[in-house]
């Protein structure tokens, strides 16, 4: 595991060196449902996140080891900010989630604290 090593000092102490690990999280995971039986519903759904104008891929899909009952959709974005997100299904209603905030951690060693999401989508 890499880290990162910050300084920190005051005006009447000497710097003091705080070891940071190199943890990396996505801003975002996305678990897609149908709303009436609450089963999965990613296949065949288009997923798109934008950030300040900026279009955010999703990148991998990760799913429990003994099913396929969850599915998370993780964006390739790795920073706080304000997020929109919105799936997109044949047979579906559109699904939206507007201004969903993404935080991080404080200093010294600031980490992204992922947002899950479930999109629950209605049919049409």
């Amino acid at each position: 595991m890499a880290v990162a090593t910050i300084v920190l000092g005051s005006a009447c102490d000497a710097p003091l060196e705080v070891d940071c690990p190199a943890v990396v999280r996505p801003s975002l995971q996305l678990d897609i449902r149908d709303a009436s039986t609450g089963r999965p519903a990613w296949f065949g759904a288009r997923v798109a996140a934008f950030t300040a104008g900026q279009a955010v891929p999703f990148k991998d899909v990760t799913a429990r080891a003994d099913s396929l009952d969850q599915i998370l959709l993780t964006t390739e974005f790795y920073a706080p900010g304000l997020f929109d997100v919105i799936v997109e299904k044949t047979g579906y209603d559109l699904w939206t989630a507007l201004n969903v905030r993404v935080e991080s951690s404080g200093p010294p060693c600031p980490v992204t604290r992922t947002v899950i999401l479930t999109a629950r989508l209605q049919a049409e």
